[in-house]
């Protein structure tokens, strides 16, 4: 299913493997559409390792080739959106999931920090924010419990104060990912993370 997009990372790995001071972006498509993400990262090393329309459970799958393989500073993982769904135990196996990532991210990188990007609403998916809101606040709790771990927010920014989309950041051609203004905003979140002092 995936191995156009693996593929491809082998060959851009084959023509330059990434430093060790990278840091490494994996998750669904929010994350393999952002264009712009090593530039948005600046001065910071960033390394786009998305696939597109995966679950937690994939990355997991994947781990070897998608995390295992690289040296890193920091992790960030945005997965959930196309797991979670409306149903409360779709969110505790996919916070298993991300527990299992952790150990063995862990285990392969102990000084690297890991960062969960929390589940963003869309217009798309508006149904299914209850129960993002739900699995946001198990993995923020989660993340609480270890200092290597941190949860980044970007839920709220993407809701109006009534609750509804911020349309404006999602794109509208599909309703689902983020808009260039969605990724700026992301940007702005998530770009203190890289840095130790911040």
């Amino acid at each position: 299913m995936y191995k156009k997009q693996f593929n491809l990372f082998n060959r851009q790995d084959n023509e330059h493997f990434p430093d060790d001071d990278i840091n490494l972006f994996v998750g669904s498509s929010s994350i393999r559409r952002w264009e712009t993400l090593e530039e948005d990262m600046k001065p910071k090393k960033a390394l786009n390792r998305g696939f597109g329309g995966s679950t937690m459970a994939q990355l997991l799958m994947f781990n070897e080739c998608l995390i295992l393989k690289y040296k890193f500073k920091k992790i960030f993982i945005y997965e959930g959106d196309n797991g979670v769904g409306k149903n409360i135990n779709k969110i505790h196996k996919v916070l298993d999931d991300f527990k299992k990532i952790v150990e063995i991210t862990h285990n392969h990188q102990p000084e690297a920090q890991i960062n969960f990007i929390s589940i963003k609403c869309s217009v798309y998916r508006k149904p299914n924010c209850h129960y993002f809101k739900i699995a946001n606040e198990m993995f923020k709790d989660y993340c609480q419990t270890e200092d290597y771990l941190n949860y980044i927010d970007i839920y709220s920014g993407f809701l109006n104060e009534d609750g509804s989309v911020k349309a404006e950041f999602i794109n509208a051609d599909d309703g689902v990912h983020p808009s260039s203004l969605g990724y700026k905003y992301m940007t702005q979140i998530i770009k203190p993370f890289l840095f130790p002092e911040g």
